[in-house]
């Protein structure tokens, strides 16, 4: 059996080179082989230097030569791994995330191979302070479904303690630390590149589940996201790039008046805050109506 690993870098050598020296902890002990693709997403000079200079060292790079971002880099690897190493799985590793519980890996493989229905398996992840991050959620549903689901609660499991080794089926799971089964991938395809950032795993976790497969959550604790460091103007650009994701998701996926809707209210929203962040100024107050033109052109190209 062959496992391959997944990480993408965009500046963040260091935290590239921690994750994976701490697979390298546990690979002379793996029931399977293991195989590390690190994608540059174009890097600065500097810090992909640090990649080349130890390429070959537990893994190998693969330089994109332009940042597509998370999805589109993920890609890339993932492909690598399909076509020259024949792997059965594929994991995705943030890069500012690492297992401080080197097995784990093993135990997520173990879990997929007992449950030949999973297509995607995600572990329970905490932060450095031990604090548990949320990794779980479900499918975007237009706002009066949401609003329906309130009466009729459709949450997600609860959080299990980190000592438990059970998987509960869920909608969707985080890509901070994602196990592929490499037929699930075949067979619906990889990220779609329309996306920048956010959103990529919940539309190829919809993907799945309307070709039968499901998606787990194992409770087991074993992996730490450092996550990024939090600003006000951070903050607002993440939640518009989240938002235009959202959209382009409903539209995607059967629900094109009601992402249309909620793409004019935000639009109107994004143009009123341009007069209160800098950054929604230095990016033009048409930013999201244009982004999320660009991924429907993307959709029918």
């Amino acid at each position: 059996m062959k496992v391959g690993v997944v990480i993408v870098n965009y500046n963040t050598a260091s935290l590239c080179l921690k994750a994976i020296e701490t697979l390298q902890k546990a690979s002379g002990i793996f029931p399977f082989e293991v195989t590390v693709v690190i994608v540059d997403n174009a890097s600065c000079e500097n810090d992909v230097q640090i990649l080349r200079e130890m390429n070959g060292n537990g893994f190998r790079l693969l330089e994109s030569g332009y940042n597509g971002g998370f999805g589109a880099g993920n890609n890339i690897g993932i492909r690598f791994l399909l076509d020259s190493e024949n792997v059965n799985y594929i994991l995705l590793l943030n890069s500012d995330a690492y297992f401080h519980d080197p097995m784990l890996l093993s135990r997520m493989v173990s879990a997929m191979e007992a449950d030949t229905s999973l297509g995607l398996l995600g572990p329970h992840t905490q932060y450095p302070s031990g604090e548990t991050q949320i990794t779980i959620g479900t499918f975007p549903r237009p706002l009066w479904k949401r609003l329906m689901g309130r009466l009729w609660s459709r949450s997600t499991p609860n959080i299990r303690s980190p000592y438990d080794s059970a998987v509960d089926y869920v909608e969707v799971v985080s890509a901070v630390c994602l196990l592929l089964r490499a037929t699930t991938l075949q067979q619906i395809g990889l990220f779609d590149e329309a996306f920048f950032m956010y959103f990529e795993e919940v539309e190829l976790a919809m993907r799945a589940h309307a070709k039968r497969w499901k998606t787990g959550y194992l409770s087991i604790s074993g992996v730490t996201h450092l996550g990024k460091t939090s600003s006000r103007k951070a903050n607002l650009k993440v939640i518009w790039h989240n938002r235009v994701g959202r959209c382009y998701t409903l539209y995607k996926h059967g629900h094109r008046g009601m992402a249309l809707i909620e793409m004019k209210l935000l639009s109107c929203l994004f143009a009123l805050a341009q007069f209160r962040d800098p950054w929604i100024r230095s990016v033009g107050s048409n930013w999201f109506a244009a982004e999320f033109r660009r991924r429907i052109t993307f959709l029918a190209s």
